[in-house]
């Protein structure tokens, strides 16, 4: 069995839809993109995996806390907090690719052999939006 691995990150946005699930989407479809370039392999965007994610998500918005999930505390992984303001989805989801590619703890997860990810998402009234991303 392999182990979960989290990333997370909160950002601020301005002007965006709503739409959480075209979100996760399309982080996904950035995601996968990278892998397909680094590892030639694809990673499927696993059901169970992001309800696991939102559920964090959730619980990370509803405290304005980024937390990693107590399983993996140990593992080390660093939170990250990005500004960015009026972006697309597109933009949004590249920026959060970025962010992770330039956290050497988070890139190396993302560089593991994966085949399948979840990914959670909550906007804010406020335009932060939270996202978790769970990898096995």
């Amino acid at each position: 069995m392999k182990i979960l691995h989290f990333i997370f990150l909160s950002l601020p946005l301005i002007g965006f839809s709503q739409n959480v699930s075209s979100l996760e989407k399309e982080i996904h479809k950035v995601v996968n993109t990278y892998k397909l370039k680094t590892s030639k392999t694809s990673v499927a965007l696993d059901s169970a995996l992001s309800a696991q994610s939102r559920a964090h998500t959730r619980f990370m918005a509803e405290t304005q806390e980024l937390e990693h999930a107590e399983l993996i505390k140990a593992r080390g992984e660093i939170i990250q907090r990005t500004n960015n303001i009026d972006c697309t989805e597109a933009q949004v989801a590249k920026k959060v690719l970025t962010n992770f590619l330039n956290s050497p703890s988070h890139k190396e997860i993302l560089d593991l052999e994966i085949t399948k990810i979840g990914v959670g998402v909550v906007v804010e009234e406020s335009g932060y939006v939270w996202v978790t991303i769970r990898v096995r």
